[in-house]
Order: structure tokens, then sequence, then C-alpha cells
């Protein structure tokens, strides 16, 4: 009875039951100091003539384990069988054996112990219940029979056992199982099974559909990083880390130490050794290459594929996203955006069951933190680290017994940090370990020079990367200062080009283990740690070398991202996968730009990459980024002109039909006079969609045959198509049906049918068929359109055609589908941040209406969450 008040009277009852002796209250109280010892001195206050005992939420093992059972169950009920198989496991393991095994048998405690026991019965077949519902019916078949086994009188555990062998295709054993589970009943009981096992018996018999298991809906895939080499030693810290992160009052933690010390790799190893104790899983998002500390909650919701909508910030979207999953996500250094850690601390406050590990050289010194910091490796395990390394480097190189005692020495040089480590087993194979130890000990005796107060640590990594810089040879250690001015890597071309560098040169830093290469998409790419990076940038020497390295690197990344083409859908997957891996160089282009005063750069990068921010969902970057260097007058006529048409396109998307009309007409206006007739065209159809949302639709038809024509002018056929499509949706805005279907089969005859490009003719043929009533034909469309836009990730266009079939489903009376559409249209718009135009959302507030009416408000809500679950979610575009 925690927290409640028990009168001395009923303790002595408690341990005396049969004869209370005449010194009970003196021995009472007795216990009660011996208790305040044990617990702390106000763990049990005296309250009249009882004792009260102040246990906090998660003070007793027995609430935690019944929280955490009825959450799970919860969690079962309401279709998140991942997180109910979570919260069951963990629930488990609060079990050291049986239930108050001390005093189980005493009077007072005996009735609690039988029902926790009974509870923790329960809390397994749960688990094998979640087990069940993710489709892991053969490998909880063994589990299932040993619960048979060890409790035969439990009915359901044998209805699980035959719905298991079922489903496993073994219908004879399953009805075999159910016999006995009848017989043992009888036998033991002297009951017939009640009507659950009986009902199952007979859809077994009738192989009755509804006993398959349904696709579980498995949350995202959120892959981790691939360790590159075996982790050495950090067994205690893991385990440590891995206690500290299942705890229930332990949300936010941050392993620290100094760059070089394992912080990385620790934390890598403990989301891959602790996901699976978290329901959605571990997910690692490196922030090194983040620089503007307002972007970090971004930066962590693209990482996790949350898309925002456009009433939401970048917080306010990976909150909702967050909110109901049970997470383990790892952010790896963040010390150099610490001003965000007050945001990433508030996450975990919004959202429940979200555990954060951070890695930093600093503590964050934030509500809630536990801080964990990371020591050297100790002798033993540096030692074979380094050996390891040595001879991965060069099969050849020797680590023998003779030597052990100099790579010892090595490591201690070296204050065991597995970065130092790493870099010294890179040259042993050319040094040998004596030479190298030499070195390295001249090296060490000029530590004298450096400042006294800073870690010692902190000074011998210092030495040991100037130490490996000095083993370069001129033009590699040119290279190597030059890659600094990269953030987040580069390809093989970039480092080329902005470096000045050939691929041989390159390869001698790869090998020296201060560049990294990997594989990813095909591609290559080169990155250095950020401890490395840093000392590199100490490299370039005067303000004049860092400037020019600065300029090369922005007149690559101009050149760079104006020759990609993310319009045409034959090269548009290639050229976003090509910005996505070398974003935040082009960020930092406009950052230093803008720093330099250099407006008219920050606004040319920023203008040409309009159409990643769109196709990617970043509205408010790409406004503030194209916005800030336009406002200021970035510019001649024609950049201003370019400017205006990715403005107000962001403008638009994010509602603001006031600003994306003005600037607009500002590019309409001063585009012509600049040879911009494309951005002028573009901006008469931004102004076209702000007039169709006013109902002003001559206006709107006046802007459209003007960018029609444009384009004709120009040559381009495909703005052809489009405005020709956009002019068939304002006919049909105006009730012009023969118009509008005149203009979409003029598009559609343009395009491969099987063509994705052609969903936007296909959805307006679909709506104006559904307007003139021809239902058979307006379902073909949508369900083609759906089908095109689902393969291709095309959510948008997916969620119009599904908002159509809902239409039509209403118009039948098939108000059932109806619900589950919406619901699976709901979803989608939640995930892409879309809204409905003023037809399609009268369409779907007409079929929510009708469905809610016919089938009554609890059917309509159980509808609409099987399409909300629906397990054929696309995903965005690559």
């Amino acid at each position: 009875r925690p927290n409640e008040v028990v009168p001395a009277d009923h303790l002595m009852e408690a341990i005396w039951p049969d004869h209370v002796p005449d010194s009970a209250h003196k021995l009472v109280q007795v216990y009660v100091s011996q208790l305040r010892a044990a617990l702390g001195a106000d763990a049990i206050e005296t309250v009249g003539q009882g004792y009260r005992v102040d246990v906090a939420a998660t003070g007793l093992d027995a609430q935690r384990f019944d929280r955490m059972r009825a959450d799970g169950r919860r969690a079962l009920s309401d279709g998140n069988p991942e997180l109910a198989l979570a919260l069951a496991r963990r629930a488990l393991a609060l079990w050291r054996g049986p239930a108050l095994a001390d005093v189980a048998y005493e009077a007072f405690a005996s009735a609690e112990a039988a029902r926790l026991d009974e509870l923790r019965l329960d809390c397994a077949g749960d688990e094998l219940d979640a087990e069940l519902a993710l489709g892991r019916h053969e490998e909880v078949v063994p589990a299932l029979r040993r619960l048979c086994t060890e409790n035969p009188l439990r009915e359901r555990s044998w209805e699980r056992l035959a719905l298991a062998l079922y489903r496993c295709d073994r219908q004879s054993e399953a009805l075999d199982a159910l016999a006995v589970g009848r017989r043992t009943l009888l036998e033991g009981l002297g009951l017939e099974p009640g009507k659950g096992l009986q009902q199952l018996e007979l859809a077994i018999l009738n192989q009755n559909p509804s006993l398959h298991a349904s696709t579980p809906n498995l949350s995202a895939t959120l892959h981790l990083p691939a360790p590159s080499s075996a982790l050495i030693g950090r067994l205690d810290e893991l385990e440590q880390l891995r206690h500290l992160v299942q705890r229930d009052d332990v949300r936010l933690v941050t392993i620290s130490g100094a760059g070089g010390s394992g912080k990385t790799r620790v934390a890598l190893e403990l989301a891959r050794s602790s996901g699976a104790a978290f329901g959605n899983g571990a997910a690692f998002v490196e922030l090194a290459s983040v620089q503007d500390p307002t972007l970090v909650l971004a930066s962590i919701a693209r990482e996790l594929g949350v898309t925002e909508t456009s009433a939401e910030t970048p917080a306010d979207a990976l909150a909702r996203w967050l909110q109901s999953r049970d997470l383990l996500l790892v952010l790896d250094n963040i010390e150099h955006v610490i001003e965000s850690a007050p945001d990433v601390a508030r996450l975990v406050q919004l959202a429940p069951r979200l555990t954060i590990v951070a890695t930093s050289r600093r503590v964050l010194h934030v509500s809630g933190e536990h801080v964990y910091p990371l020591a050297p490796l100790p002798i033993g395990d540096a030692i074979r680290l380094f050996s390891e390394r040595a001879t991965a480097r060069h099969i050849s190189a020797t680590t023998d017994v003779d030597r052990s005692e100099v790579i010892a020495t090595i490591c201690r040089r070296l204050d065991c940090l597995p970065l130092a480590v790493e870099l010294a087993a890179a040259r042993s194979a050319t040094l040998g370990p004596e030479l190298l130890l030499e070195r390295l000990s001249d090296r060490v005796a000029a530590l004298g020079v450096g400042p006294r107060d800073a870690p010692a640590r902190q000074q011998t990594l210092l030495d040991t990367l100037r130490w490996s810089t000095d083993l370069l040879s001129e033009a590699e250690r040119r290279t190597l200062a030059r890659l600094s001015v990269f953030s987040g890597g580069s390809s093989v071309e970039a480092a080329e080009a902005v470096c000045a560098t050939d691929i041989e040169l390159l390869a001698a830093l790869i090998d020296s283990s201060l560049v990294h290469r990997t594989a990813a998409g095909g591609s290559i790419r080169l990155s250095m740690l950020e401890t490395i990076r840093e000392h590199a940038a100490q490299l370039l020497g005067t303000a004049g070398d860092r400037l020019e390295a600065e300029a090369r690197h922005a007149t690559y990344y101009v050149a760079f991202v104006e020759a990609l083409d993310l319009k045409s859908p034959a090269t548009q997957a290639d050229a976003l996968a090509r910005v996505d891996a070398d974003i935040d160089n082009l960020r930092v282009v406009i950052d230093r730009a803008e720093l330099c005063g250099d407006d008219d750069t920050a606004l040319r990068v920023a203008s040409a990459l309009y159409r990643y921010f769109y196709m990617r969902g970043l509205f408010r970057e790409g406004r503030d980024r194209i916005g800030g260097p336009l406002h200021r007058g970035a510019g001649d006529a024609r950049a201003r002109a370019l400017g205006a048409r990715a403005l107000s396109g962001m403008h638009f998307m994010l509602g603001d039909l006031e600003s994306a009309g003005a600037v607009a007409r500002e590019g309409i206006e001063i585009g012509p006079a600049a040879n911009a007739d494309e951005a002028v065209m573009a901006c008469h159809t931004v102004v076209s969609h702000v007039a169709r949302e006013r109902g002003l639709f001559s206006e709107a038809k006046t802007h459209l045959e003007r960018s029609e024509a444009l384009a004709r002018a120009l040559g381009l056929d495909e703005d052809v198509i489009i405005a020709n499509t956009n002019l068939g949706e304002l006919a049909l805005a105006v009730g012009d049906h023969d118009e509008a279907r005149r203009r979409w089969e003029f598009s559609m005859s343009k395009y491969d049918e099987n063509d994705v490009s052609c969903t936007f003719a296909l959805l307006g043929l679909a709506s104006v068929a559904h307007r003139q009533g021809l239902l058979d034909e307006a379902a073909g469309h949508f369900t083609k359109v759906r089908a095109l836009s689902e393969s291709a990730g095309w959510l948008h266009n997916a969620t119009m055609a599904i908002v159509g079939l809902a239409g039509v489903a209403t118009d039948r009376g098939a108000h059932s589908e109806a619900a589950v559409l919406l619901g699976r249209a709901r979803a989608l718009l939640e995930t892409t941040g879309g809204e409905l135009v003023a037809a399609d959302d009268e369409i779907y507030q007409r079929a929510w209406s009708a469905a809610l009416t016919d089938l009554g408000e609890a059917r309509f809500a159980e509808l609409l969450a099987t399409g909300t679950t629906d397990g054929s979610h696309c995903d965005a575009p690559a």
C-alpha cells in the first residue's frame, strides 16, 4: 500500500497473525528505524498512529510492471504490435523470480503474490499475441507449447497455440491442440471450454479467412550506418549504457568526451544492440555537417523521413511524428550546434516514449540530461586496437609479443584514445613500432609549450594529428587543408576540382586514415572526421589561402547546381539524389556568401535550388534562403526575376497568397526586359493559382493563357502541356466540362499512358467524368492514377485519386468503402502536409458526412482507422 497511511495495529497483525506479543509496538518501531536506515530517513513518515511509505511512480517494480502491461495491451488494441511487444518484454524483464518470494506465504502477501503471478502469465500471453500480430506464428509455436504444458488450465493458451499452428498450415495439429485443451480442461476443472475455443475450432474446420494473419503495419525501417570494422573493447560501457537507456526515468543521455575518444562508435553500437528493446527500433542522425542550430530539428526530421505540413514548424512536425513512437534516437556530434540543446530536450517532453542519446564534447546542460563520460580505452584494449588495425592495414605488419611493450608505450603516449591509436596504427606498417615510437616521442615532448589548462588527452590528440599530417608530403598536406572547406563530405570530382588535386593524392589521404571513403547509391563520397577536419582547416595558413579555397568551393557548387535538371522526368531522380548528397555544401555556399556580403551568389544558388526545396517539402527554408538576398536587393534584373519565380512558389505552398501574388507580379514586371521569359511564364502560373483560389476565374484564365503563350514561344513543350492541364482545371472550376475534357484529352495525347507525368491530366479526366455522372469511367481513371502515383511515390496525386474514389463510392452508396478510402486520404494528407483545393475538399467533406450518417459514429471510426493504417503506404520520391 504505497503512499497510504497504514495503522501500526495493522502492521502488527500482519507480522504476527496468530499472536501479537506485548512488545509488538516497540518491535515495529525498531523495524521502521531499520528500514529508514536502509531506505533513507525521509522514506517512511510517521502519521498519527501509523506509517506511510513515500514511493515514486517508478519506485516499485510491481507498479511499473502493471503500467507497462496495460500500456502494451492498449498499444496492441490500437494496432501497434511493435510497441506492444516491446512493452511486454520490458514488463517481463522486471521479474527476477516469483512475486514477493520472501513473504509469498505470509497471509498479508499471499493474495497479492498470487495476483502478480497471474498477471505475469497474462503478460507472457500478451507478448505472444503481439508476436502473432506481427506474423511470427512459426517462431512462437515452441513458446506456446511450453506455456500450455506449464499452465494447462489456461484456455487462452490453447487458443493461441491452435491459431499459430493453423497459420503455419498445420490444420490437423491445430485441431489436435484444441482437443487436448478441451480434454485437459474437462479433467482439471470439470468444465467444457468457453465459446472462444469452440468458435476457433469451428473457424479452423471451415478454414475461415479471418484466421489468416493480416499484413503487419510495420514501422518504416530506420537504417543504421554499418560499421566499417569491429568494435574493440567497450563491453562494460555498452552494458552500462544499455541499462541506462532502458530505464523509465532516463530519457536523454549525453555521451561526453574529447574528440577522438570513440563516442560515435560506441553510440552506434549502442543503437545496434539496444534497438530491439524499443518498439520502433533505433535511428542514427549525424549532425556534424549541420552548421546552423536552427536547422537541427529540420535535419533530424529529414533523416527520419518526416514531412512537415504548411501549418507546422519543423519542431512541430518532428514532435507529431515522434509522439506515437517508441524510439531510441542517436544524435551524433551535437557540440557545435549546442544552442539547439533546449529544442532537442523539448522533443523528449513532447514524445513520451522517445529516448535520445547525444554525443558531444560538451555537456548540454538541459533538464533531464544524464551525462555518461567516455574514458580512454583500458591499456589492454588499446593494444588490441592498435594490433588489429595495423594488421588490417598491412597483413604482414608485426605486432608480436616482443614488440608488445613498444606498442603499449605508444598507446600510453596517445592516452589510449581510439582515434589517436588508429592513426598511429595506420603508420606502423611503414615505420614499424620502434621508429613510430621514436617519432611520436619527439612530438609528445613538444607538448610542453601547449596550454597548461587544456585536458591532457586533447593535447595528445592534437599532437597526434599534427604528427600524422607532418608525415604527409607537401602536396598531400595542401590537399587535406583544402578539403576542410567542404561540409558533409564531397564527391571525388568535387574534391579534385576544389582542391586542385588528383586521385593519387586523395588515395594517399585515404590510406593515411585522414579521409574516409564511402560508397552510397553507386557513387563514392569522401569525408573527414570533424576533429581531423578542424585540424586540417588550421593548415590552410593565411586568410588569403582560406578565401581562395572557399572561392573555388563556391565556384564549383554554383556551376554544379545550375547544371542540374530537376525539371525533366528523365533526370529528376538522379538530380535529386545528387543534391541530397551535397545539400550541406550548397547551404555553406549560401551562408558564406551572405557573411561576405555576396548576396548575388546567395540568391543565385538559392534560386537554383527552388525545385529541390519544393520536392523535398522544405518550403520555409526555401522561402528564407531565397527571400533574404532578394529582399536585400541582390541580383540583376534577370536574377531577381528568377528569384521571384522561386520565392512566389514557396509563398504559395505555405498558403501565403498575398505574398505569393505580390512577388509573382514583380517577376512579371521585371522579367521581360531581363530576358527571363521562362521565369515570367512561371510567375503568370502562380498569379493564376492565387486568382483561382480567390474565385477570380477570369483573371486566372488570362494569366494561364499568357503562361501557355510564353511556353509555346520558348519551345517548352512540357510547359505547354502543363499550362493546358491547368486551363482544364480552371474550366472545370467554372463548370465548362466539355472544355475541361478537351484540354485534358489533349494533354493525355502527349504522354505515355504509363508515365506518371500523365497523372495530372488523368486526374482531370476522372474529375470531369465524376461531375458528369460517368462513375465507371471516373473510377477507372482514379484507380490508374492511384496505381501510377503510389508506384512512383507521388503522394499528392495519389491522395487526389483516393479522394476521388471516395467520392465515387459515396455516389454508389458504398459508404463502408468510402470510409476506408477517407482514412487513407487523411493519413496521406498528414504525411505530405498537403491541402485540398475547394472542389476536392467538397468531395472529401461530402463523402465524410454521408459515410458518418450511414454507418454511425462507431463503425465509421473503425473503418476510418482501417484506412489510416492501410499497408499500401507509398514513400515519397527519392
